[in-house]
């Protein structure tokens, strides 16, 4: 937006390891991936299984077809059969019956090359013509050979629908005259699953104990990693209370030193300015009352901002009972403050410590410098991360105002960011003349 002033100081992704009862969900997950990945695996395995007895097994019958065509129907394959000769055609029909009741064809059919059935153990397909594939007519005219799975729905296969899935093998031959021909064999489709068993019995139980393997290899790594991942979040932890406590003790030392030290030094000038108000004459007498009323302003600002300073505590209540206090003070002023926490957010106490703190820091904001009519305070959890959020309507500032502020001396922003960099989350604000502030506060969830 126009004139908006935005701080983000997000630290880079995996700067803290984000874990939510480490040990139980690095098993659980590394479990269940190990299972879905066996899954997978297995599916593949079989379906790579089928794809190779499916291949071999056209294969196997490609070369079945091409030694049985060429040694048992290549002699009777002459010009006489392909013209329609009688004798031709019993000759080869005699040879194909003898050589179906030995074998596991199921059908054989010999094609001119005018894309005529010259010769089937079905008479029915004899004399008929039927569209060729291209693959077919290049087998033909080249010699060569060539299986695939039969596609039943083909016109010339009216009559093999009965028989199931089939097998077909093509192989190219020629008359003693050098005329091109095409013999055409058909085998069960049980050759595919009589090779898929074999594979399957052969690969399977290795390709299962391999992915046994590698499940009880990755168990004791997952329990490892988890481990150590919830000794880094316990140091993180550790650390991060260790920061806050030094921090409470420093706030302690620097509240009461500026009370006891500067605070007084002022209460006593000012009883003093008085005090000489009262002896002196117009219009030095104004002056000094001017001066000594300047200085107890001077002296409720700094108890104030010692109020700040001051380190505050959860309540025994819980942080919504903490923020419905700090919002007290708006109240009396006349804001009209929503506030939105859950009971139960399942954070750790230094996290809790730290929502309230950012959320005094920013509610005292909004009361110095906001000029705001409402505020909306929320705070969020999930698995991932837990959110504050601090929303006004007030008069908001700009991106030159923020910066002239920080020069001035202001640091609860820097302090807020600094804040949420030492907890491994984030803080951004987004602020317009126009629209007033939102301040967004996220901590890692622990």
């Amino acid at each position: 937006m126009d004139g908006a002033a935005t701080v983000d100081t997000r630290p880079e992704r995996g700067r803290h390891p984000v874990v939510r009862n480490p040990v139980v969900r690095a098993v659980a997950w590394s479990l269940l991936g190990s299972l879905v990945a066996c899954i997978l695996l297995v599916l593949a395995g079989l379906w790579a299984v089928n794809r190779a007895a499916a291949d071999r097994a056209v294969a196997q019958a490609r070369q079945l077809g091409e030694l049985d065509a060429r040694l048992a129907f290549g002699s009777y394959v002459t010009d006489a059969l392909i013209d329609g000769d009688h004798a031709a055609y019993q000759a080869i029909d005699e040879v194909t019956r003898r050589y179906l009741l030995s074998s596991i064809a199921v059908r054989v059919k010999v094609w001119s090359e005018a894309q005529v059935i010259v010769y089937s153990d079905e008479p029915r397909l004899v004399g008929r013509h039927f569209e060729m594939e291209d693959t077919d007519v290049q087998v033909l005219r080249s010699g060569g050979s060539h299986a695939d799975v039969t596609a039943l729905d083909k016109a010339e296969n009216v009559f093999e629908t009965n028989k199931g899935r089939l097998l077909e093998v093509y192989v190219g031959v020629r008359t003693p005259s050098g005329r091109p021909a095409l013999i055409e064999s058909y085998f069960p489709y049980r050759l595919v699953d009589d090779n898929a068993r074999d594979l399957r019995n052969r690969f399977t139980p290795v390709l299962l104990a391999g992915l046994v393997v590698l499940t009880a290899v990755q168990i004791p790594l997952a329990l490892a990693l988890s481990i150590r991942l919830h000794h880094n979040q316990r140091d993180r932890e550790r650390l991060l209370h260790h920061l806050v406590s030094r921090s409470d003790i420093e706030r302690r030392r620097i509240a009461a030193e500026v009370h006891d030290g500067a605070v007084q030094d002022l209460i006593g000038l000012g009883y003093g300015l008085a005090g000489a108000a009262e002896q002196a004459d117009e219009p030095v007498q104004g002056k000094l009352r001017a001066l000594s009323e300047g200085l107890s302003g001077t002296v409720r600002s700094l108890r104030g901002l010692l109020g700040s300073i001051y380190p505050v505590q959860v309540p025994p209540e819980g942080l919504a009972t903490g923020i419905e206090t700090l919002a007290a003070d708006l109240r009396l002023d006349g804001v009209r403050v929503t506030v939105k926490v859950p009971e139960s957010l399942g954070v750790s106490p230094t996290d809790e410590l730290l929502l309230l703190r950012a959320a005094r820091e920013l509610l005292r904001n909004v009361g110095s410098h906001g000029q705001a009519s409402d505020v909306q305070v929320s705070v969020t959890a999930n698995r991932d991360r837990t959110t504050l959020i601090v929303r006004d309507d007030g008069v908001g500032f700009e991106p030159k105002q923020l910066d002239e502020r920080r020069r001035q001396g202001h640091l609860g922003l820097r302090l807020l960011e600094d804040l949420a960099a030492d907890a491994g989350g984030s803080f951004m604000i987004t602020s317009s003349t126009e629209l007033g502030t939102v301040a967004r506060l996220e901590l890692p969830a622990t």
